[in-house]
């Protein structure tokens, strides 16, 4: 079973955006037993002065009590022990810093933006997914807490690709959740198509060996990674396969600044909840060598 120890909260003090991400929280609470912390990290200039009036030392005063009023209702109407905690900084620096400090096992954030199209991920939603050395958890504002009963795993040709699959078992294992892995052909290269069944199947063979039902679904008419990503957000949305949990890769392989394409659309678009799993160095041949 996965071990959900230490789960960090992140808040800008958007109303419904907190009471998703702490309902979800309360729903892996009950599974994990975890401590919660619950973070707010001020950062722009005058902020004090906006919510409070003025810009005295006072201030900081008034919104540490704010803070701890707001665990205490938390605990009253959501029944968790949140840690209120409050950093000065940057936000996802801040934010990063305190996981790293916690050992946090992973980070519940909020993707939507009030600024930008309700798809869109927030700016500091985006950094802290591409940044963090945990796995992120982004849930948008309506999503509704329910049991995980099927994974959703997307797979390309990509070596990171690989280091979802782990993720993937940890999660299933303490669900009792079957795996679904999708995959998208691209290509009407034999050869290509060949190698995309051979991962395909060694991976569904490798999840099987550790007791995990799993089944494949191919996408047609695949020809680029947009297109991947629209077909798997579409898969998902559909309430007739009851996908409760999608896994992506919280970076692109090929460059530390961004989120890959395919990842960020599937975020922002997923009616369900979507992990990002972090690359690391080590841990790539998780599954066999294809």
């Amino acid at each position: 079973m996965v071990s959900k120890d230490n789960i960090l909260i992140t808040t800008d003090f958007n109303e419904k955006s907190l009471d998703t991400n702490l309902k979800y929280t309360k729903f892996l609470v009950k599974k994990f037993g975890s401590n919660v912390s619950l973070i707010h990290v001020v950062e722009e200039a005058g902020f004090f002065s906006k919510i409070f009036g003025d810009s005295s030392e006072d201030a900081v005063d008034k919104m540490k009590h704010k803070f701890k009023k707001l665990a205490l209702a938390i605990e009253k109407d959501y029944g968790l022990n949140v840690t209120p905690v409050i950093k000065y900084g940057r936000v996802t620096k801040e934010i990063n810093k305190y996981a790293e400090k916690i050992d946090c096992d992973l980070i519940v954030i909020g993707t939507s933006n009030s600024d930008e199209g309700d798809n869109a991920i927030g700016a500091n939603a985006h950094r802290m997914i591409r940044i963090a050395e945990c796995p992120v958890l982004t849930l948008r504002n309506d999503i509704e807490p329910r049991d995980i009963k099927n994974i959703l795993l997307p797979i390309e040709q990509l070596l990171s690709s690989r280091q979802k699959v782990k993720n993937a078992i940890e999660w299933a294992k303490s669900y009792d959740a079957k795996i679904t892995l999708i995959a998208g052909k691209y290509s009407k290269d034999e050869d290509e198509v060949r190698h995309l069944n051979s991962i395909c199947k060694n991976t569904k063979n490798f999840i099987a060996d550790h007791g995990i039902e799993c089944d494949i679904v191919f996408l047609e008419n695949v020809e680029t990674r947009n297109d991947f990503a629209i077909k798997i957000t579409e898969y998902a949305n559909n309430p007739d396969n009851n996908v409760d949990l999608i896994i992506v890769m919280g970076r692109d392989e090929s460059t530390e600044f961004y989120i890959s394409s395919t990842s960020q659309k599937v975020i922002g678009f997923a009616n369900v909840p979507v992990l990002c799993v972090p690359i690391r160095d080590i841990g790539m041949n998780v599954v066999p060598s294809f």
